[in-house]
């Protein structure tokens, strides 16, 4: 029945919008002959037409901060969501945002803050490269039984100011390493802040709510100046945000873990602030400073102090003309982790950390030739470097994944047809410390087809030292992509790709966790782990149309289908390694990190589509997935728990009143039943969920706007969709809140 319901909203959309777009065109063809000969005054109509629209969307569901061309006539799977989409929309969660945008999930742990980005059924350890502000981000927890899951994200939410998601294959440095896409998490700008043609402004939000959304603020001031010919500007915020625990749609706080204990949700306080400067002394160039900082107190398994700073320097180059569009970039990222002695436990003072640094440099050059076919090339390096360190690292020992780049991209276009190929060559250095081993020990049983006798260590009479090891290696991935525009509305595209990603540091050196007897030393690396690859393509159609039943209305839709193939998967497993010193083979399970044989299959539809009149609007983000990565022993510790619901999608619907000053909507959340990865090869199952939220927001003035959001209006009590076998096993999506707030921009 669900499905039923499901495929006859996603006809309906989908039916409207083609009939829309059809009836366009016949009315189109019956009231004109030659668009040539349209008037000024029709264009100028046109015009005011296309910004009143522009305008109206800006409050929809699905935003786009520039044109609405970027998205939905471009050949690539992507979505762009605003600050005030975020905040209003999505009641400032960050799992939320995401998981209401096509194709796109995350790791959703009620006792842990950080954000895992899922794309297309696969996340954590570079799969996906996250960052903020363009910065990667890489922290994994090395200590303890929250060792788990793969790199998580750390940032202040309200200093969000937008977010910019790439399915599949990415071109130019955000692809490095990276094997299903990426997402960027935009913070605040001083254009943000300063309005119109103003020297300075300021802007504040705070909000407060109910079941444990406590409150929050955020502050923050702009200014810019005349700099020599051209401008200068400077904008600083901070904010804060107060979590207590909350309730489930049964009243309770407590919930059952992994190992049946009753625990609650904990509290947090994530703070967070920023500082940019950006100096454009004229037309030409353009140079930005950035600094972002967050913190906050949380307990998952142990209490954590958790601490992040990402400073990065961008360049722009832009003369003017068709050979010169020049980027250059250089970033560091410093993530710490310290288990606080409050919060107990074996591991209490422990330390992790993870630095990654690095840059990029890269030119645009576009140029015609021959009978009006128009080119334009993309080229440029990048370079990373990815430090893990812990104190008392029992079996996680330190490393370091080195990364290089060199990429370009060719895109050729004449009338209705483009083409653009891509080449990518990826070459890693991957540097770490294998700690000594006990004579005899080490190898894998080979009747299970282990391979690890690179970890061995010959039987007497003297153990093996800890020793430095490296590895390195190197691949070229194509990317191909062909589009063909037959309408200034409709688009249709295809993109077969390569992509690549090395074995981490962690992966390589970190036995997961302290495991019995003997465990924590170097028997437990697999320097024979070889590199993940992805092959596959995307085919999609793009509809954007304009004018269709009124002159300020507006459809578009971008639909796709994805399917991929990935090799050598890594994961966690449980493999008889011999840890008995001496002569005697006595092989015992241990964990360790390895390649999965096969090939796992990604495939899926995409759908994200709406209609806008001004006065109303209704979008629709559709996903259906059919992807299982391997299962590993260790899987409920949420090392891999990738596996997607077939079928989820948002509908978001509202109208704007009162010369679209009061803006009034809902949204319904539909997740399918779906299957979790658990100890021991085991698999969960947990039912579907449906979930009401409303929303609203009211312009007082120019200045300021207030805003309301009511999740889980009905009350359910629900399961979250991958939230592994750890804490989240039983129901504890968040019952029904309440956020009011206001947003101040003068």
């Amino acid at each position: 029945m669900r499905i039923t319901q499901i495929s006859l909203c996603l006809a309906l959309l989908l039916g409207s919008t083609s009939s829309s777009f059809a009836l366009a065109e016949l009315n189109k063809n019956a009231t004109t002959t030659d668009n040539s000969q349209e008037s000024a005054a029709s264009k100028e109509h046109d015009k005011n037409a296309q910004t009143h629209a522009q305008r109206a969307y800006q409050l929809s569901p699905v935003i786009v901060e520039s044109s609405f061309e970027d998205v939905y006539l471009q050949p690539v799977a992507e979505t762009s969501v605003s600050a005030e989409q975020f905040q209003i929309h999505h009641n400032g969660n960050i799992n939320q945002m995401l998981r209401d945008s096509a194709g796109t999930y995350t790791l959703e742990d009620p006792t842990n803050p950080g954000i895992a980005v899922n794309i297309r059924g696969l996340s954590g350890y570079g799969r996906v490269n996250t960052m903020i502000d363009g910065v990667p981000q890489t922290f994994r927890n090395a200590h303890g039984h929250a060792a788990y899951g793969g790199t998580r994200l750390y940032v202040q939410p309200e200093l969000i100011s937008g977010t910019d998601i790439t399915r599949g294959a990415v071109s130019g440095a955000d692809g490095s390493g990276s094997l299903m896409g990426a997402a960027n998490f935009k913070t605040l700008e001083a254009e943000d802040v300063i309005t119109g043609d103003k020297n300075w402004g300021v802007i504040g939000r705070v909000k407060a709510g109910s079941n444990g959304m406590d409150g929050s603020y955020m502050g923050g001031a702009a200014a810019k100046t005349k700099f020599l010919e051209g401008s200068a500007s400077i904008v600083a915020a901070w904010a804060k945000s107060r979590q207590g625990i909350y309730k489930n749609g049964h009243g309770e706080t407590d919930y059952k873990e992994g190992q049946g204990n009753s625990v609650s949700n904990p509290k947090n306080d994530p703070k967070g602030g920023l500082v940019k400067v950006e100096l454009k002394p004229n037309d030409e160039h353009a140079i930005k400073i950035g600094y972002v900082n967050y913190q906050n107190t949380f307990s998952s398994n142990y209490r954590w102090n958790l601490k992040n700073k990402t400073l990065f320097l961008n360049y722009a180059y832009t003369p003017g003309n068709d050979w010169f569009d020049t980027r250059f970039n250089l970033y560091r990222n410093n993530t710490k982790m310290h288990y606080d002695a409050q919060g107990g436990g074996s591991y209490a003072e422990r330390d992790a950390k993870a630095i990654s640094k690095g840059g990029d440099l890269s030119n645009t050059s576009r140029f015609n030739f021959a009978d009006n076919w128009n080119g334009k090339v993309e080229y440029g390096f990048s370079f990373q470097e990815d430090q893990y360190d812990v104190t008392s690292p029992g079996a996680n020992q330190p490393g370091t994944l080195k990364k290089e780049s060199f990429f370009t991209d060719l895109t050729l276009s004449k009338g209705i047809f483009s083409a653009t190929a891509g080449l990518r060559y990826d070459h890693w250095d991957l540097e770490g410390v294998r700690q000594a081993r006990t004579q005899g020990t080490g190898g894998a049983n080979p009747n299970q087809g282990g391979s690890f006798t690179g970890n061995a260590c010959p039987s007497g009479p003297e153990n093996c030292p800890a020793e430095n090891v490296k590895r390195s290696g190197h691949k070229l991935n194509p990317k191909i992509t062909v589009a063909v525009t037959p309408t200034d509305w409709m688009q249709l595209y295809t993109t077969y790709s390569h992509t690549y990603r090395p074995p981490t540091a962690q992966e390589a050196f970190w036995g997961l966790v302290p495991f019995g007897k003997n465990n924590g030393s170097g028997i437990f690396n697999n320097l024979d782990l070889k590199p993940e690859t992805s092959k596959g393509f995307d085919l999609g159609v793009n509809l954007y149309k304009r004018h269709i039943f009124m002159p300020d209305d507006h459809a578009y839709m971008k639909i796709n289908y994805y399917d991929y193939r990935v090799e050598n998967f890594i994961t966690n497993d449980m493999v008889d390694i011999d840890r008995a010193p001496g002569d005697d083979i006595n092989y015992i399970p241990s964990p360790i990190w390895v390649n999965m044989p096969g090939k796992t299959k990604l495939s899926g539809f995409e759908i994200e589509a709406g209609y806008d009149a001004g006065i109303a609007y209704a979008n629709l983000a559709y996903t259906q997935a059919k992807t299982k990565t391997p299962m590993g022993w260790s899987a409920g510790m949420h090392v891999q728990s990738d596996w997607l619901p077939k079928h989820y999608y948002t509908l978001d619907a509202g109208v704007r009143l009162f010369d679209q000053k009061l803006v009034l909507g809902g949204k319904m959340r539909y997740t399918s039943s779906s299957e979790y990865a658990k100890w021991d090869y085991q698999v969960g199952k947990q039912p579907s969920y449906k979930i009401f939220d409303l929303y609203g927001s009211y312009e007082i003035n120019r200045n300021s706007q207030a805003f309301f959001t009511i999740e889980n209006v009905t009350n359910r009590a629900y399961r979250v969709a991958q939230s592994g076998e750890g804490p989240g096993t039983d129901e504890t999506g968040r019952g029904r809140t309440l956020n009011v707030g206001i947003n101040i921009n003068f």
